[in-house]
């Protein structure tokens, strides 16, 4: 049964349905516009060795696919050197991390590629064949960080390795060489735990899809707690695993937002390289908040809740009816994103992609990249509640805009289509739908069309839905506030202005207006900004001067526009921040505009006491002898500066700490 709809933009509803959902989540996979893909391989039974798949090793075969894709770091730069390899044929990424096959090797009618380079986890991933599949993968390095452990015990010891909460707990004398061999050395172990609410997790996954066969041979689709990667090795890098009769207890910590009502039991499931899909082979028992399983074998290990499997279909168009993907022969773009006409144009184009539109009311932007992210989750009791599960998957729809994935069944969600622009530090816009639960074995069809009439608009959304980008550590919104308690639409949109300490928005063109009809101050009593009188939205707050000198030291900074609006760019892309020469209203009686297009200037919460440099001002002039700090930047330079008189009324852009 196919059930077929066409999609309407529902932003502002979707945001409020899915407040709460924590989106940093995504999965990078193939485009497929194959019809009926189906997952197949051996099984393992629950509890055994998973080895290499439990069965046969499947035989590839050599097919006919134009492939493109591009690998880069964990920081989001190409890597270059990586060896990818699919079936007998192997290349290397480039200096921008890009890579092209024309033949792949298939299993079981899936593609499957290695990716490998010294110093980092090793990364397969696969997907249904389809006639072209453009991809994007992420390496993490093997290092000491937040997600991963690197480090050495004694083989003959009883050894616990811990990331996060997570817990890899080794017997004594368990350790043996990859031929079964006594081992008695020194273990170096590389540690990598991946949870569904790491902001990297779709490109860093193995699969790509989260499709799995359980232990009675059925096809699932997983909801993933967690997964870890344990490498093993002696000094010389040799490879050591645990010797038969032996097992590892792993603790896998339940993540936030999950951890609502959670099943007594999960099955574990391994990672089967060679098939390039998961296999069942035991379960993991809940303990209070934590799930707590054993394994006789190291490779990737996964606690998933399966459930049945839906697909969901989709064509990808501007407003003249033209296709947008990614071409697989080349990594390249196809199609424009339409502009910001009507679509009509004045010629005769009959909305085919091969009339004669001269363009005149559609002015054609060149795209580099376009995302499709879809994401499902069981809807809270309480509005206020993070939903229980979360899927989440990106693809890259092929040259013709069309794109394939298999879901969760029986699961409502959303949507999110990203185009980035060659001239935007950032994504070109984002659209949002709403996506209709999928029942087991049935189709949705989405006909999706796109106004690219909007700004630029960041990619990275944060814990809240916001747009967000993190630079040295700190998340930033993409955008300025507009009203209290509410962002600016696009990151060109100047916003409002506020004057320092107060709550009260401001109009940044004139005539002056304000939110809520009170009196322009004149005579501030400074009080400090704090939750109460912080017109940031909810889980944000006016950074500190401190952390605006920090963007602009640690920052890579240019001027630039945003869809025509000037501005100055701070870091790089993925993680650029594109802050808008909103100008100022002055500390004045007038409050006066000024500086509009020409310069920034942006609030913190630091004061400057006591005069000196520009904070010297008389109160006979109506001003206090307090200044504020604030980021103030031009065509030529930015820095933080004091001396800004409290009564001005400046942007804000936010930070939070989460």
């Amino acid at each position: 049964m196919k059930t077929s709809i066409t999609l309407k933009k529902n932003s502002r509803l979707l945001s409020k349905i899915f407040c709460s959902v924590c989106i940093a989540l995504a999965i990078a996979c193939f485009a497929s516009c194959e019809k009926g893909g189906s997952n197949s391989g051996g099984t393992d039974d629950p509890g055994t060795d998973p080895g290499t798949g439990g069965g046969e090793t499947p035989a590839w075969t050599m097919q006919q696919v134009a492939l493109a894709g591009v690998v880069r770091s964990l920081d989001g730069n190409p890597l270059s050197g990586v060896t990818v390899t699919t079936g007998s044929n192997s290349v290397t990424t480039n200096a921008d991390g890009k890579f092209i096959f024309t033949e792949v090797g298939v299993v079981d009618k899936r593609v499957v590629l290695k990716f490998e380079k010294s110093g980092y986890f090793t990364l397969v991933r696969s997907n249904v064949k389809a006639g072209e599949i453009y991809l994007e993968a992420i390496l993490q390095a093997k290092s000491a960080g937040d997600y991963t452990l690197s480090t050495s015990f004694a083989a003959t010891a009883e050894k616990t390795l811990t990331v996060k909460d997570l817990k890899v707990k080794f017997p004594a004398s368990s350790i043996v060489t990859a031929d079964g061999s006594s081992y008695t050395g020194t273990v170096k172990a590389d540690v990598f735990y991946l949870e569904p609410n790491n902001e990297n997790w779709g490109g860093l996954m193995p699969g790509g899809d989260l499709s799995a066969v359980r232990s009675n041979g059925s096809e699932a689709q997983l909801i993933s707690y967690g997964m870890v990667d344990v490498v093993l090795t002696d000094n010389s890098g040799n490879p050591l695993q645990l010797k038969t009769g032996s097992e590892a207890e792993i603790t896998f910590p339940i993540p936030e937002g999950m951890d609502k009502n959670p099943p007594s039991t999960i099955p574990l499931w391994h990672f089967d390289e060679t098939k390039g899909l998961w296999t069942e082979y035991g379960q993991a028992a809940l303990q209070g908040n934590v799930y707590v399983g054993v394994t006789s074998h190291f490779s990737w290990i996964n606690v998933d809740y399966p459930e049945a499997t839906g697909t969901v279909k989709g064509k990808i168009k501007n407003k003249k009816k033209k296709p947008i993907g990614m071409d697989g022969k080349t990594g390249e773009t196809t199609g424009t994103t339409g502009g910001t006409g009507d679509g009509t144009g004045g010629g005769t184009d009959d909305g085919t992609g091969g009339g004669t539109d001269d363009g005149t009311d559609d002015t054609d932007s060149p795209i580099t990249k376009i995302k499709v992210s879809l994401e499902y989750g069981y809807p809270p009791d309480d509005p206020g509640d993070p939903i229980q599960y979360i899927y989440s998957t990106d693809l890259y729809p092929d040259s013709e805009g069309q794109f394939s994935i298999a879901v969760p069944a029986d699961m409502p969600g959303r949507i999110v289509i990203q185009v980035w622009s060659s001239d935007s530090p950032n994504c070109y816009w984002t659209e949002v739908y709403l996506i209709p639960a999928t029942a087991a074995g049935t189709t949705v069809n989405l006909d999706i069309e796109i106004n690219f009439s909007q700004d630029p608009c960041s990619e990275h959304y944060d814990w809240k839905g916001e747009a967000s980008v993190v630079i040295d550590g700190l998340r930033w919104a993409t955008c300025n506030v507009n009203a209290p308690g509410v962002f600016a639409d696009k990151p060109g949109d100047p916003g409002m202005f506020y004057q320092w300490g107060s709550k009260v928005g401001w109009s940044s063109s004139d005539p002056l207006a304000n939110t809520d009809g009170s009196s322009w101050i004149t005579d501030s009593d400074y009080i400090a900004w704090e939750s109460a009188n912080d017109p940031c939205p909810a889980g944000w707050r006016v950074p500190t001067s401190g952390e605006l000198q920090n963007l602009t030291y640690t920052s890579v900074s240019s001027w630039g526009t945003s869809n025509g609006v000037p501005g100055r760019i701070f870091g790089s892309a993925p993680n650029a921040l594109f802050l808008p020469a909103a100008g100022y209203r002055n500390g004045t009686t007038t409050a006066e505009l000024i500086g509009l297009g020409l310069t920034g200037n942006y609030w913190s919460t630091s004061l400057s006491l006591g005069g000196g440099g520009g904070g010297s001002l008389s109160v006979d002039d109506g001003y206090h002898n307090n200044s504020g700090y604030y980021l103030n930047f031009s065509d030529s330079n930015a820095d933080v500066s004091f001396g800004r008189v409290l009564e001005s009324a400046l942007s804000i852009r936010c930070v939070t700490d989460n």
